[in-house]
């Protein structure tokens, strides 16, 4: 190679590899910025990791205001407090507030319901009730028949008129229908079988009839029909199944219940409780006898959770609480304040929905807080709502709310699909 052209190579190295460095060294102090803001944005090593496992898929996830990805998502986030909202078109915004601490996760796990509509099924009906998972039962006040209300239906159950009916509940796998009717002085219950139309008389007494989640049979608190004695010292706990004869079952301090209006069983069927109007008693069942163990004073709305024995009730104060032990050894746990029953579990054991009447804005909105975070998110408001909620049943899959109003309409609320 001649020295002129060496010189010239020489020199294309030397200046090739200076540019080189300069861009090199321009690409590292604008990454450099950039990892910075990302670890000014997502924390430092003692970060708290957030994992947002919300469906449906590819939500949109903001924390305290900022986008931050779709889920299913994990991020760093600082310690402290953090809002986190997720959303998604045609699905109701879920909100919650999170303490992150550092070096550990924070998990949120929800599933978006979809935006509410609603669906009448009748302008003059009271207690709805669930049986089949589409089937929608209830007493129609125009006729006092009770209904069996499905997708593609609408038919009387019986022929006869049910007066003064006053309460209803359907058996665990949906074949019949225990019912508590007014007769002035007393109430008297029967059971109604959906597959022929049937009726069990029971007898007369205060509380209807509670079905046993684990074998089918009922239990009913009152007199037997034909007792000379109706007096409250001659209330009895009796147990039956259906079609069968009812047998006397001994339960300790029976004069706790001698208020009852209703009865019903824990989910796994451990604990038994007798509802009056403004306190719970409650027993133990170990399969042959009955322990008494305490009286939740006031309650009002009291209901078990679909699984356990978890129960809620609210008081007075329009406060939501929960309670876990029945022996008395843990006291409740104030859920959320400023709520109406009736209540209800949704099926997944994890929410409670309630309501709250705004008489300014002649509506009610229907709301579910979380069991364990105490997070609230709105399912409909008063202006989809109307009027006094008065009583309400969740669908077994949980995408539908049957509720009544003071009007005595009975509508269906969908919140999922």
């Amino acid at each position: 190679m001649k020295p002129n052209n060496k010189i010239s190579f020489i020199f294309f190295i030397v200046v090739t590899i200076t540019s080189m460095t300069l861009v090199g060294l321009l690409l590292v102090v604008t990454t450099g910025i950039q990892l910075n803001l990302i670890e000014v944005k997502l924390g430092t090593s003692t970060n708290s990791r957030l994992l947002v496992n919300v469906l449906p898929v590819n939500s949109t996830v903001y924390v305290d205001g900022k986008q931050v990805g779709v889920t299913p998502l994990a991020l760093n986030v600082m310690p402290g407090n953090h809002t986190v909202r997720i959303e998604k078109q045609n699905h109701i915004t879920y909100e919650i507030k999170i303490n992150a601490k550092s070096n550990e996760d924070f998990v949120v796990e929800y599933e978006l319901l979809h935006t509410p509509t609603i669906e009448n099924v009748s302008f003059n009906a009271m207690m709805p009730k669930w049986s089949n998972g589409d089937s929608l039962v209830f007493v129609s006040l125009d006729d006092g028949k009770l209904y069996q209300s499905s997708l593609l239906e609408l038919k009387a159950l019986v022929d006869d008129t049910l007066d003064a009916v006053f309460e209803i509940s359907v058996s665990p796998q949906g074949e019949a229908i225990s019912i508590m009717k007014s007769t002035g002085y007393s109430f008297h219950a029967s059971i109604l079988f959906l597959t022929d139309g049937s009726f069990q008389n029971i007898g007369f007494g205060g509380a209807l009839p509670a079905w046993l989640p684990a074998n089918q049979s009922f239990y009913f608190l009152g007199w037997k029909e034909g007792d000379s004695v109706r007096s409250f010292d001659g209330f009895h706990l009796w147990s039956s199944q259906p079609g069968g004869e009812l047998n006397i079952v001994n339960l300790p301090q029976i004069e706790n219940a001698a208020g009852a209006i209703s009865t019903a069983w824990s989910a796994d069927g451990q604990y038994f409780m007798a509802v009056s109007d403004n306190f719970v008693d409650i027993w133990k069942f170990d399969g042959a006898t009955f322990t008494y163990l305490r009286r939740i004073d006031p309650s009002y709305g009291a209901i078990w959770a679909p699984f356990g024995n978890q129960l809620a009730y609210a008081q007075s104060d329009r406060s939501i609480y929960t309670i876990t032990e029945m022996q008395g050894s843990i006291s409740p746990k104030l859920l959320i304040s400023n709520a109406t029953p009736p209540l209800g579990w949704m099926p997944d054991g994890k929410q409670i929905v309630f309501t709250a009447y705004y008489p300014s804005e002649g509506g009610s909105s229907f709301w579910a807080v979380d069991v364990q975070t105490s997070a609230r998110t709105l399912l409909a408001d008063s202006s989809l709502i109307l009027g006094r909620v008065t009583d309400f049943a969740i669908s077994p899959d949980g995408t539908r709310i049957a509720y009544t109003n003071d009007l005595n309409h009975l509508n269906i609320l969908f919140i999922g699909e």
